[in-house]
């Protein structure tokens, strides 16, 4: 059997095999069964990136998609195809708290967001000033110790776990998670409880 070695290397070099590309897909699978799981009706995305969930779940009456970068709103708005029950913000959530504040929400979006944040605490005493006893806030981060951050450790690609890679300090991220820790973060920031 004879390699296609220009395809080959022109695979290799492509974001087909990018791991954010795997985790991004899996992160998007699980956030789509708590939706399905929990009938989300009214919906708010913090935080959209460059595919927004408003792309693969459809079963919702109201869906507001808070989205600072201006290309990913730009995209979102433009995959809402001008649907009345879609909104689309480009600005920062704590700019516009006071108009969230008018909307009710059910289930609420942070995923892959906490850890890029510049004060984790402050932003997520926001997020919980939108929620009331029946909204569901579903967070998801990076694990500081994951099995690919484990391997690096191990294979001394990086000097210690659960500190501030060299990818994510490019990505500007600030904060890093363990399952531990971010339990532990989300119950002192909501005053101990769950």
């Amino acid at each position: 059997m004879q390699r296609d070695i220009d395809k080959y290397t022109q695979d290799y070099l492509a974001s087909s095999y990018d791991f954010e590309s795997i985790m991004v897909s899996f992160r998007r699978k699980k956030v789509l069964e708590f939706l399905e799981s929990y009938n989300a009706k009214h919906i708010l995305e913090i935080g959209c990136g460059s595919d927004s969930i408003v792309n693969h779940y459809k079963n919702f009456e109201s869906f507001c998609i808070v989205e600072p970068s201006k290309v990913f709103a730009e995209k979102a708005q433009k995959d809402s195809k001008g649907a009345k029950n879609i909104q689309v913000v480009n600005d920062f959530v704590e700019s516009k708290l006071i108009e969230l504040k008018t909307q009710k929400f059910d289930f609420i979006i942070l995923s892959s967001l906490l850890h890029e944040v510049i004060n984790p605490e402050s932003f997520l005493k926001d997020i919980f000033s939108l929620c009331d006893s029946d909204t569901l806030l579903h967070i998801n981060v990076p694990n500081a110790y994951s099995f690919h951050l484990l391997w690096a450790y191990q294979s001394g690609l990086i000097p210690a776990l659960g500190g501030l890679t060299h990818t994510a300090k490019n990505l500007q991220q600030h904060t890093t998670f363990s399952l531990a820790s971010l339990i532990d973060f989300v119950n002192k920031t909501n005053g101990g409880g769950g």
